[in-house]
């Protein structure tokens, strides 16, 4: 099952797993079609199903819930009814090999989580993969819950009453390292503070104190995190570190329109911006020569959300356009994507820029394209 979502009993679509914004799709994302998978944990089959009618994967599972094994029975070439703590069910694997093994959205609700990647271990292929996701425990909705003396036990999320195991994005590394297995690959997913089921709890006339006593915290938006182990040495490649060492400074593009020829990748640059203490980003652009106009695209490849966009020139205010996405009724927001792959006339920008942002990309789509921003300089030379 994934917490995001609940329980599912429809199908997932390929769309779905390539914009990866799911824990599901991210690990369904991993997997190689036509390879030998054992999946943990199945419940209804849903991932199965996609991983035998999508991917073409040779699927055996693990579930301890009969009614659970059955239905993903229908799609899986084999597997077993038994607890994953169990011994007894490991001989019927005695001589098997996998490609992968798959534990999505099942650690947190075992006992000894440790023991079952150890010993689970001998059935991955040398070159194997084991893919997991778990949720995160130190989400800012937890916090801020238990900064207010409460936690809320709820179905499905965070904290389900049926979660044994809760995990930091430390302790999960941890147990990664103790189980013999390197991490090749660790990503989350996220979502913005207040808005998990956890954030109804938080009482509104504490929100702004509550959200500044956890500011510095690295992980507060992340929801679950998700990994691809092998039990060969490598290297990592984090998206979470990515996003983590992002915090204190916002990496963006502007592309400059010189002497009214358009936007091109010949007239670009990329800009740190500097996140101020009150949330504000704030990027300083020199203009080349002739430049008319600028594109400032504020993080490429996402989406985001604006608020209180100021720039100027010469410490003169300018106005600035969006140049797609969707205003958000009554809020003062523009929500920016682009649901194509941007084209061969990418634009940014350049000025003095002060941007904002609150609100999360995942939200607002995932993987798709961002666009931009285009600010009229009205000067050339």
């Amino acid at each position: 099952m994934t917490i995001e979502d609940g329980i599912r009993t429809d199908k997932l679509t390929r769309e779905e797993v390539e914009r990866g914004e799911s824990s599901h799709a991210k690990l369904l994302g991993m997997v190689r079609p036509g390879s030998r998978v054992l999946e943990c944990g199945p419940q209804n089959g849903i991932m199965t199903r996609y991983l035998k009618e999508e991917l073409g994967c040779q699927v055996y599972i693990v579930e301890i819930d009969p009614q659970c094994f059955q239905k993903a029975s229908a799609y899986a070439d084999g597997g077993v009814c038994a607890s994953l703590e169990d011994d007894g069910w490991l001989e019927r694997f005695e001589h098997a090999s996998f490609d992968y093994i798959l534990y999505a959205d099942v650690l947190e609700h075992l006992h000894d989580p440790l023991a079952v990647l150890m010993k689970m271990r001998r059935f991955l292929k040398e070159d194997g993969s084991a893919l997991l996701s778990v949720p995160n425990v130190a989400h800012g909705d937890v916090l801020m819950n238990l900064l207010c003396d409460q936690f809320n036990y709820l179905t499905p999320g965070l904290l389900a009453p049926e979660h044994i195991h809760l995990f930091a994005l430390e302790s999960i590394r941890e147990m990664i390292r103790r189980a013999g297995y390197y991490a090749a690959y660790e990503g989350a997913t996220y979502a913005p503070l207040f808005h998990t089921e956890q954030g109804p709890f938080i009482p509104e006339s504490r929100r702004d104190e509550l959200k500044q006593i956890i500011r510095d915290h690295a992980t507060k938006e992340a929801y679950q995190f998700v990994f691809r182990l092998s039990t060969r040495e490598t290297q990592t490649l984090s998206d979470v570190e990515k996003a983590l060492s992002g915090q204190g400074e916002v990496r963006s593009r502007f592309y400059f329109d010189c002497y009214g020829k358009g936007f091109t990748e010949a007239e670009k640059a990329e800009i740190i911006g500097k996140r101020k203490e009150d949330g504000r980003v704030v990027y300083q652009v020199p203009l080349p020569q002739g430049c008319e106009a600028v594109r400032y695209d504020p993080l490429e490849g996402q989406c985001c959300l604006l608020e209180h966009t100021v720039t100027t020139v010469d410490g003169q205010a300018v106005k600035a356009d969006v140049v797609n996405g969707v205003k958000l009724s009554g809020g003062g927001h523009d929500a920016l994507w682009n649901p194509r792959p941007a084209d061969d006339r990418l634009p940014m920008a350049r000025g003095e820029g002060v941007d904002r942002r609150n609100g999360h990309c995942s939200a607002w789509g995932g993987k798709m394209a961002l666009r931009a921003v285009r600010v009229a300089i009205g000067r050339a030379g």
